[in-house]
């Protein structure tokens, strides 16, 4: 009922996570947690915007049932982490034609047969390609319960395949009787800012009380949360991102990160956001008092979408008129 009733408000997978985790910490007892898998797709369904806490990886497979992505769990389950320490940060990522997305719980591929075989993920998978090709999801559930020939059931079993098409929902025109005001906002954050609660989350939510901003509010915490953690990471906390390449990269990058984090020390990240209503242009600025820099590309190619990294420059150029690196890579003008 929760999910519904922030859906209805048009609250952010952020600020959706964040609530679902505080009412679960306080309603389970100590040893039940809830993984989840939450996904919100753009109207046009060229964008996914998720966050995956303790489930498996999503799979985004293509028309053959092959795999093109997949959307590992960067989180800890809900109802574990007290909110001052849970990270609601969301990750984004580009669809193509004709992909739909596959998620399930760990209770799909360790089923097992009489004989005690488990399904295992390649097993998972071979199955998606049998049936996905046909969009027969009947006949991959029909499988898997054959697979599993009666056998006693020992976890819970979910399984959604979202074809990621455009919803074709109408538009919600915004009132073009509202006058804009022009405005600009400086934000300083400061270590003890950035160690609590998402600092970009707060700025994006007082950012779309106001009616120009508030239609783009997806897309505005996109942006300055990419931008943001860029400097964050590679600036600040000297994070590899080629360490999310190994087999338990994720979890090793992320536990690097609280640590630095708790030792975090002298930091200033400077956002500077100016809205012009008249040319319908907001435009922000984010800079630090960092040596290091960006995380700046050699060049304006596409990054390599099969690696675990650096889709994040990518995403900003996508969703901006223009990028630009000042001030020897200090400062991401955007």
């Amino acid at each position: 009922q929760t999910f519904f009733d922030l859906a209805d408000k048009g609250l952010s997978i952020a600020n959706m996570v964040e609530e679902f985790n505080r009412k679960l910490v306080k309603l389970l007892p100590d040893d039940m947690f809830c993984a989840a898998f939450v996904a919100e797709l753009s109207a046009n369904g060229e964008r996914l915007t998720y966050w995956n806490g303790g489930i498996p990886d999503a799979l985004l497979i293509n028309e053959a049932g092959q795999v093109e992505n997949r959307l590992v769990p960067e989180h800890m389950a809900l109802g574990i982490l007290p909110p001052e320490e849970f990270s609601s940060q969301v990750s984004h990522c580009f669809i193509g034609k004709g992909i739909r997305l596959i998620t399930y719980t760990d209770g799909v591929v360790e089923m097992t047969n009489q004989d005690d075989q488990r399904l295992s993920e390649d097993g998972f998978e071979e199955l998606l390609r049998r049936y996905a090709c046909k969009r027969d999801f009947d006949g991959l559930v029909t499988a898997l319960q054959k697979f599993q020939q009666g056998q006693e059931q020992f976890d819970d079993v979910s399984l959604v395949c979202l074809d990621c098409g455009p919803t074709n929902l109408p538009v919600i025109r915004p009132d073009t009787n509202v006058t804009h005001l022009p405005f600009r906002l400086v934000v300083y954050l400061k270590e003890d800012e950035i160690r609590g609660r998402d600092p970009i989350i707060k700025l994006v939510d007082s950012l779309s009380h106001l009616e120009g901003i508030r239609a783009h509010k997806t897309t505005l915490y996109l942006l300055l949360a990419e931008a943001f953690n860029n400097t964050l990471e590679h600036s600040f906390l000297q994070l590899d991102s080629e360490i999310k390449q190994t087999g338990q990269g994720f979890d090793e990058y992320y536990r690097a990160r609280e640590e630095r984090l708790a030792e975090l020390e002298g930091v200033e990240i400077e956002i500077d956001i100016e809205y012009r209503p008249k040319s319908s242009l907001l435009s922000f600025s984010l800079s630090s008092n960092s040596e290091n820099g960006f995380n700046e590309p050699v060049n304006d190619t596409e990054e390599d979408e099969s690696l675990a990294f650096g889709r994040g420059l990518q995403l900003i150029r996508n969703f901006s008129s223009h990028v630009e690196w000042r001030d020897n890579g200090r400062c991401l003008y955007i």
